[in-house]
C-alpha cells in the first residue's frame, strides 16, 4: 500500500484496536437498540468491474453521462376493459422482463384515444379521444404483462399505480416499473408492495 493509504488507514484508525473496538461496541448498542436491519435496494451495477457502484462513485463527474438512446413505446392490455391498453414508454427496455406495473401521474388527464390506447392528454393534445379521465382513476387497474407467458412473470399481478413523478414532459405520462431495475422503481415496491 502506498504512503498516503496508509496514512488514511491512520487517520480512520484502522490500525488501532482502540478504535476497532468503539466501533463494534457501538455496531452492538445500535443492534440491542433495534437500529439495524436486513434489508433489500437496488443499486447500480459496473459491467466492467462486475460490481455494484456507491452513491459516491455514481456522483463523480466523470462516471455518468447522458447518453441518447431510443425509446420503446408498449401497449398493455387492461384486463377489466377489453380493447383498451396503457401505452408505457420507457428508455429502458431491457427491463421489461421485470415489469410489474405502470405509474400514472394522479392529478394529470389521461385520454382514450380512438384506437383504444390510454395517454396523457398533455403529451398528445391533439389527439381525438373517446374518454378523458384523471390518472386517479386508472389506478387500481389490472393489465396483462409484456412477458407474463414466462415462468418467472407467471403469478405477477399487474397494476397502474399512482406516481407523482410520472413526467409529462416526455413519452406518453404512463410509465413502466420494473422494481429490481432501478432506486426509484424499487422504493415504490416498498410503498406500493410490489414483487422485486
Amino acid at each position: 500500500m502506498d504512503g498516503l493509504g496508509q496514512r488514511l488507514l491512520h487517520v480512520l484508525g484502522h490500525e488501532s484496536d482502540t478504535n476497532i473496538e468503539y466501533i463494534w461496541r457501538f455496531l452492538k448498542l445500535m443492534h440491542e437498540r433495534g437500529w439495524l436491519y436486513l434489508g433489500n435496494r437496488s443499486t447500480e451495477w459496473c459491467p466492467r468491474c462486475g460490481t455494484s457502484m456507491s452513491q459516491h462513485e455514481l456522483s463523480q463527474g466523470d462516471v455518468y453521462r447522458e447518453k441518447t438512446d431510443p425509446s420503446v413505446y408498449v401497449r398493455f392490455p387492461l384486463v377489466e376493459r377489453p380493447g383498451e391498453s396503457l401505452v408505457v414508454w420507457t428508455t429502458t427496455p431491457w427491463t421489461l422482463p421485470a415489469n410489474v406495473a405502470a405509474a400514472v401521474k394522479p392529478d394529470a388527464e389521461y385520454i382514450l384515444r380512438e384506437d383504444g390506447a390510454w395517454v396523457a392528454r398533455a403529451r398528445y393534445p391533439t389527439d381525438r379521444a373517446t374518454r378523458a379521465a384523471p390518472g386517479s382513476e386508472l389506478v387500481g387497474l389490472t393489465y396483462v404483462g409484456p412477458f407474463d407467458h414466462l415462468p418467472a412473470a407467471a403469478g405477477i399481478k399487474h397494476r397502474v399505480i399512482p406516481w407523482d413523478e410520472v413526467s409529462l414532459e416526455e413519452g406518453t405520462g404512463i410509465v413502466h416499473i420494473a422494481p429490481g431495475a432501478g432506486t426509484e422503481d424499487f422504493e415504490l415496491s416498498r410503498v406500493h408492495d410490489l414483487p422485486v
